[in-house]
């Protein structure tokens, strides 16, 4: 058995860094440690998802590999939003297959089991409006509703007319939109200084 799979195996090891390899083997120079990723990468025991973070292959790990910890692992300041995100907060029917997180960089992960993508945005616009939730593998950084509801229309570059459009497109629950708290919607519109997120702030907030 290779030296560095065993020692993953022991950590019950998920997602590893080479930041987190090199520290298993601190009397070995780069090379050497980038020689054991390579055979272990050549032999399917790990696999590659983004510059310098593997994951252990499936066969062999005891846990899911969920794209909220693989997306925190790569941009620590990345969050789930969209459908995604609404998904996550139970408000949508639907299964979401392939996420959207927002962080300070771009990546996009599409390999069997994971599907998503980070988009980049400004750093300012990773600060409001979302939630840290801790799950059986770690804290996630998820969008609130009412913010997730917002990027989702930023993203599909439309603006329904009122709430109640809104949640017919997304099939939100009329007594699941009633507990929301839509009137932060305005000042995420105000920071995000865009005429299109204003215009859906105000269709949110619109109960006609």
């Amino acid at each position: 058995m290779k030296e560095l799979f065993r020692e993953l195996l022991k950590k019950d090891a998920t997602i590893v860094t080479s930041e987190d390899i090199y520290e298993m083997f601190p009397d070995l120079n780069e090379n050497a440690v980038q020689a054991k990723i390579k055979r272990c990468l050549k032999g399917g025991e790990l696999v590659r998802l983004y510059k310098g973070i593997y994951a252990l292959n499936k066969a062999y790990s005891h846990r899911a590999l969920a794209e909220e910890q693989v997306a925190r692992t790569i941009d620590k300041n990345s969050f789930l939003s969209g459908m995604g995100a609404l998904r996550f907060h139970n408000l949508i029917p639907e299964v979401v297959n392939f996420k959207t997180f927002y962080g300070t960089k771009s990546a996009k992960i599409d390999i069997p089991e994971i599907h998503f993508e980070i988009k980049k945005i400004d750093t300012e616009l990773t600060t409001f409006g979302i939630e840290e939730v801790s799950t059986g593998e770690g804290t996630v950084r998820v969008a609130e509703p009412v913010r997730a509801i917002l990027d989702t229309f930023m993203a599909l570059k439309m603006s329904p007319k009122t709430r109640e459009q809104i949640c017919a497109y997304l099939r939100i629950e009329e007594e699941d939109a009633e507990k929301l708290n839509w009137n932060n919607v305005s000042e995420y519109a105000r920071q995000m200084k865009s005429k299109l997120a204003t215009s859906v702030a105000a269709a949110m907030l619109n109960e006609a």
